[in-house]
């Protein structure tokens, strides 16, 4: 099974770390094999994309927005890539 999923951030980077790191842990206890995070950064003014980039970046990748197109764009914006 595959999955994708997409974690919508602007200024998140106090908790980003952590929704990873959950989320990393419920798909690895369902014993899903390939995944991949997508982290919505809604040009974010604090240091959530140096916190994304610490991650493991074979699983976890960082979509930038470099100006606030708010939820619904950033979330289209994902799911092209």
């Amino acid at each position: 099974m595959e999955l994708s999923v997409v974690i919508p951030n602007y200024n998140g980077a106090l908790m980003l770390s952590s929704c990873i790191e959950h989320v990393i842990f419920a798909i690895e206890k369902a014993q899903i094999k390939t995944f991949e995070i997508i982290v919505s950064d809604d040009a974010s003014t604090d240091n959530s994309k140096t916190v994304c980039l610490n991650i493991n970046t074979a699983v976890c990748r960082l979509c930038p927005q470099y100006r606030i197109f708010g939820k619904r764009k950033s979330w289209h914006k994902c799911f092209k890539i």
